[in-house]
């Protein structure tokens, strides 16, 4: 698709712009005035799942009387499929308007598209127009005339006019990290700034420091060192600005016309990184043993967040319930209660997972908030901190010698739901509780903060705190929730360039939580379809693309009961995505000896490998797309062996299919837009 700025009968490349110009007017523009003004041509295509652009805009800005004005004209409209827009969000959103709008400290994302819903995300999802939100014009599908109004001082900073268009590209290392999650944080990182003064492409210079400078720098250079490109100079900002643009399409290869794997080449080990939160649930172990069926999840790690929602009535894992008395003293082991978390942390090690554990306190969803408070002495903290360290690892408290290498400090300490301080003082916590762990515990793996996303402010924060106090962390830890398979696989990369511009270069990445989410308003499936075929097939393809990322360890949420997030419903049954996470988990620890293989196009993907009697395992996927017959490439294949298929979709739950043989091309039926097939030999 053509991007270009159009002005005075000219056309410019788009990405060659420093700036777009915004034109404070007197009064609110007449058509004449809107016709003298510049205009952008396809900024911002609504993303389908497959990211297949869905119509052609033009848009034109102003300021007048006290507003922002952006007047959206388009004429083309693509003929969406109708049973994909019946079924998924982000179709129902196809042929849309989409505007980010963010400063430093607020961020605003509108949508509106051609069936009449208007959608302001900030956090949340409404579907009536926000209060001071103005639209006016006409609408059909492919025909459009929209002027839609904001006030100015929505996006006032010191109260000087700095507004940012942001216009995310995907082919941005920064764009495919933030279009994906909606949380471009308060920077605003995209293509195009719209300013009353002058802009650069990716900052409002006023807030440029050289900090900022060498923080994007560094980012660029880590993205080139996991390419096959040479490092360019990186002198200024525009070729930093074309840096992160080309190197992404290096970082990520083309896929395959046609998906293949061949078992005559070895291609390593399959890397242990899929893990999941919560342990096999104990709580009502009396009635529904889950043992077994947790051991077939084949999870390498456990951790221990929201234990104590999941194992309701419980005394576990959280510092309250381990050391209720907040102001008892942490060196006599009267003073913790370990029993129960003993043995729901054994119970867990017992199926195959080792322990992940995160400090602090579950999430408190209450009006009041009992239990997601910062605690009164952080040194005192630190030391109960210490103490479960030590009667897990050292035997002390009538304790365990379990070698527990991984403590994360707190979650998600950004969020309301979590902590009631400041980020700051969150930060003076992680250094408190680091620097005690270490004097005694000098070997384990500390780190954090189970962010609730990628956020550069926020983790540029924890590295100026940490530098003061000559500290680093052993991992990073964030969260990420998508339905996009694109950008979920690319989140490891951006947290690797992240943590290498920060100067955490030897962190570990641990993305903690994370999971398919297709939630909004129209959405027939909502939480339902967050354990379905289609979550099935997101999940199995996301592990197999993080194979060959960055990535040192993940944890699903999660391995629970009852809840849309977790894997079995209120019965105990299996939900369809329990069954893609056995797969994952036997291709981890069984056919762990990997084989060549290389994804297809629109959303399919392969991989395998062999076990020590060299059987043959490969896991093929295609999702969301209207193919109805699956194909992939299968080499390698010895003659004495008999090859079976079987299917993960609507129908099958991992049930024996037919298929078709030609060579090495293996035909699959597919009558779903997801499905997940299995092929042994």
């Amino acid at each position: 698709m053509k991007r270009c700025f159009s002005w005075l009968n000219k056309e410019y490349d788009f990405e060659s712009l420093p700036m777009f110009p915004l034109h404070e007017l007197k009064s609110t523009p007449s058509e004449d005035d809107w016709n003298k003004l510049p205009s952008i041509t396809s900024f911002r295509s609504r993303q389908s799942d497959d990211r297949a652009p869905a119509a052609d805009f033009t848009v034109k800005t102003a300021l007048a009387d006290g507003k922002l004005l952006f007047r959206v004209y388009c004429d083309t409209h693509s003929n969406i499929n109708i049973p994909m827009k019946e079924k998924y969000l982000s179709w129902n959103f196809d042929n849309s308007f989409e505007l980010f709008a963010g400063t430093y400290g607020r961020f605003h994302h509108f949508l509106v598209n051609a069936d009449g819903a208007t959608v302001y995300y900030f956090n949340r999802q409404i579907t009536a127009i926000p209060s001071g939100i103005e639209l006016h014009g006409k609408k059909t599908p492919g025909k459009w005339d929209l002027t839609l109004a904001m006030p100015a001082d929505l996006l006032l900073v010191n109260g000087e006019t700095a507004f940012k268009m942001v216009c995310t590209d995907m082919e941005s290392i920064l764009g495919a990290q933030y279009y994906d999650s909606l949380n471009n944080s308060s920077c605003g990182f995209g293509l195009l700034s719209i300013n009353c003064n002058e802009a650069d492409p990716l900052f409002d210079v006023k807030s440029l420091v050289d900090a900022d400078w060498n923080f994007f720098r560094k980012m660029a250079q880590s993205a080139y060192k996991h390419s096959s490109l040479p490092i360019p100079e990186l002198a200024n900002s525009a070729e930093i600005q074309r840096a992160l643009h080309e190197v992404r399409a290096n970082l990520i290869p083309l896929g395959a016309d046609i998906p293949e794997i061949d078992f005559n080449m070895p291609n390593g080990e399959i890397r242990p990184i899929y893990g999941v939160n919560f342990g096999p649930q104990i709580v009502n172990q009396g009635n529904h043993d889950m043992n077994d069926a947790y051991r077939k999840l084949g999870s390498i790690s456990m951790r221990t967040h929201d234990a104590g929602l999941i194992e309701y009535g419980s005394r576990i894992v959280d510092t309250i319930f381990v050391f209720p008395l907040e102001h008892a003293d942490p060196s006599d082991p009267r003073n913790y209660y370990f029993e129960q978390t003993d043995y729901y942390l054994k119970n867990t090690m017992d199926q195959g997972s080792q322990i992940y554990y995160r400090l602090g306190v579950s999430i408190d969803h209450a009006k009041v908030r009992f239990t997601a408070r910062k605690p009164k002495d952080f040194d005192h903290y630190a030391e109960v901190c210490a103490g479960i360290v030590r009667h897990y690892n050292n035997g002390w408290a009538n304790g365990h010698h379990w070698n527990i290498k991984y403590w994360e400090v707190w979650n998600e300490p950004e969020s309301v739901q979590m902590w009631d301080g400041t980020f700051d003082e969150y930060l003076d916590l992680f250094v408190t509780v680091y620097k005690r762990l270490k004097s005694e515990f000098p070997d384990l793996k500390v780190g954090g903060f189970g962010a609730v996303s990628l956020s550069m402010p926020l983790f540029r924060q924890m590295a100026a705190k940490c530098a003061e106090h000559n500290i680093k962390p052993d991992f990073i830890s964030w969260h990420h929730y998508s339905s996009n398979m694109d950008g979920m696989s690319f989140q490891p990369y951006a947290a690797r360039f992240l943590a290498d511009a920060i100067g955490f270069e030897n962190a570990e990445l641990h993305l903690t939580e994370w999971h398919y989410v297709n939630i909004g308003p129209g959405t027939p499936a909502g939480h339902d379809d967050m354990g379905g075929v289609d979550s099935a097939v997101f999940t199995a393809g996301v592990l197999t693309k993080w194979q060959d990322s960055p990535i040192d360890l993940s944890h699903y949420y999660a391995a629970g009961t009852g809840w849309s997030w977790c894997i079995w419903d209120s019965y105990y049954k299996p939900k369809k995505v329990y069954y893609a996470l056995t797969q994952c988990g036997l291709l981890q620890n069984q056919y762990k000896h990997r084989v060549y293989s290389r994804h297809g196009k629109q959303g399919t993907y392969v991989i395998g490998g062999v076990d020590e009697d060299k059987n043959g395992f490969a896991m093929f996927g295609s999702f969301k797309n209207t193919d109805t017959e699956a194909v992939v490439r299968i080499n390698g294949i010895p003659e004495n062996k008999t090859v079976k298929v079987a299917a993960l979709d609507e129908e099958h739950t991992l049930e024996e299919i037919e298929y078709q043989r030609d060579g090495s091309l293996f035909k699959m039926p597919k009558k779903d837009p997801s499905t997940l097939y299995i092929i042994t030999f």
